[in-house]
C-alpha cells in the first residue's frame, strides 16, 4: 500500500511539475566513446551531426539537419539540454520538415500537439509555436520539463522516460509507473515502465480493478503503447549511433550552410581514417 501511495501522482500535480520545473536538466553531450559514457565531465562540444551517423541517411536529410543545427544548438544551450538527442528527436518526429503535420494535428519540427500549444506559449511568452524557431524552442523546453520530473533515477532512464512521456503523454507514463510499483518492480526504470505500458490496455481491466478499484486506469485505456515503445527505441538508436560515430572538438559549429558543408566533408574524411573519440 505504501508503494501505491508513493507513486500515485495525480495528472494535475504532474502538469504542475511540467509547468514549474525548469531549472537544471540535461548535461550537454561532451565526449563519448562507442560504449557511451554515462557521466560527462569536460567542456568539449560535438562538432557535427551528419550522414555518417546513420547508414540510411539521404543527402536531402543531411542538408536539412545542417540547416537547423545552429537553431537546435542555440536553444539546447539556453536550456542546458543535449542537442544531439534533440536532433535525434526531430529526425524521428518530422524528418526535419518544418511544415510537417501529423494525423493527430501535431505540427512542426518537434511535432507540438495543439493540446499543449497554449500552455507552452504562456510559459515561454511567445505568440506562436509554429515557426521553426519557436517550435524548436517549445519542444526542447517541453521535453526538458518532462525529463526533470524523473529526477530520482539515472540519466539513461530519465531520457527514456521523458521520451515516452513526450510521445504518449505524461499521464500514461505515470499510470504505468503505478502498475510497475504495484507488481513489485522499480517504477524509476524504463524497462519496468515499458513492460507496464501494455497493461494499460482494456484487456487488463481486472488488474486495474485491483489497483485503482475501477475497471480502467485513472487516465483511461492506452492502446497506443506499441507506438510509444517503438518511438523510444528508434530515437535512442539514432542517438547512440550518432554519439558513437561523431568526431569531437572544441570548435563551435559554423552557422552558414557553406561552412557547415565544409565541416561535413572534413568529418567524413576523418572518419575514413578510423573512429575519433575523446
Amino acid at each position: 500500500m505504501l508503494k501505491q501511495k508513493r507513486y500515485r501522482i495525480t495528472v494535475r500535480n504532474a502538469m504542475l511539475l511540467v509547468c514549474i520545473l525548469h531549472a537544471g536538466c540535461f548535461e550537454p553531450v561532451t565526449s563519448l566513446s562507442v560504449f557511451r559514457k554515462k557521466h560527462l565531465q569536460n567542456d568539449f562540444s560535438v562538432a557535427g551531426f551528419t550522414a555518417a551517423s546513420f547508414p540510411e541517411e539521404t543527402p536531402s536529410l543531411v542538408d536539412a539537419e545542417l540547416d537547423y543545427l545552429p537553431l537546435v544548438q542555440r536553444y539546447s544551450g539556453q536550456y542546458h539540454f543535449d542537442w544531439v538527442l534533440i536532433m535525434s528527436v526531430i529526425r524521428q518526429e518530422s524528418g526535419f520538415k518544418s511544415d510537417a503535420v501529423s494525423n493527430k494535428g501535431a505540427y512542426g519540427l518537434m511535432q507540438i500537439m495543439p493540446t499543449t500549444e497554449s500552455t507552452l506559449k504562456w510559459q515561454l511568452g511567445v505568440k506562436e509555436t509554429r515557426t521553426p524557431d519557436n517550435n524548436v524552442r517549445a519542444g526542447i523546453f517541453h521535453l526538458r520539463s518532462l525529463y526533470h520530473i524523473f529526477r530520482e533515477t539515472d540519466r539513461d532512464n530519465r531520457i527514456r522516460l521523458a521520451l515516452a512521456a513526450y510521445n504518449g503523454g505524461i499521464s500514461r507514463v505515470l499510470d504505468a509507473r503505478q502498475i510497475a510499483a504495484y507488481l513489485g518492480h522499480n517504477p524509476s526504470r524504463w524497462d519496468s515502465v515499458r513492460d507496464a505500458l501494455p497493461l494499460l490496455s482494456r484487456r487488463y481491466h481486472t488488474l486495474h480493478q485491483g489497483l485503482w478499484q475501477q475497471d480502467r486506469p485513472p487516465n483511461g485505456y492506452f492502446e497506443g503503447w506499441k507506438e510509444t515503445v517503438r518511438y523510444v527505441d528508434r530515437i535512442m538508436r539514432y542517438y547512440e549511433n550518432s554519439v558513437g560515430t561523431m568526431a569531437y572538438t572544441n570548435a563551435i559549429v559554423p552557422e552558414t550552410k557553406e561552412q557547415e558543408r565544409t565541416k561535413r566533408g572534413f568529418l567524413a574524411a576523418v572518419r575514413q581514417g578510423g573512429q575519433v573519440s575523446d
